[in-house]
């Protein structure tokens, strides 16, 4: 069912154990090139110092809601969400 769950997911979900990638869904490799046992992407990379969110990043022209969550000894699951559409209407 993970599988299913992640496939479905229009949010790009990584999880990150000592900066690579140990699991990705498709959105995230459409979106960022992301694949298991690469480094996370040069434009997220610097955000995994941190827990949280609300960070925003605009790249190309697009903007995406940053999402950070620890998994303890250093792993993180970082989602990312196009908010382009919805930045436009405010």
């Amino acid at each position: 069912y993970l599988t299913s769950v992640l496939d479905a997911l229009s949010d790009a979900l990584m999880v990150v154990d000592d900066g690579r990638i140990t699991l990705v869904n498709p959105a995230a490799t459409q979106q960022w090139g992301a694949r298991v046992g690469e480094p996370v992407p040069d434009a997220l990379s610097a955000l995994l110092t941190e827990e949280g969110q609300g960070d925003t990043l605009v790249i190309e022209h697009r903007v995406h809601a940053v999402r950070i969550a620890g998994m303890g000894a250093g792993g993180r699951v970082l989602i990312t969400t196009d908010v382009t559409d919805q930045e436009a209407a405010k």
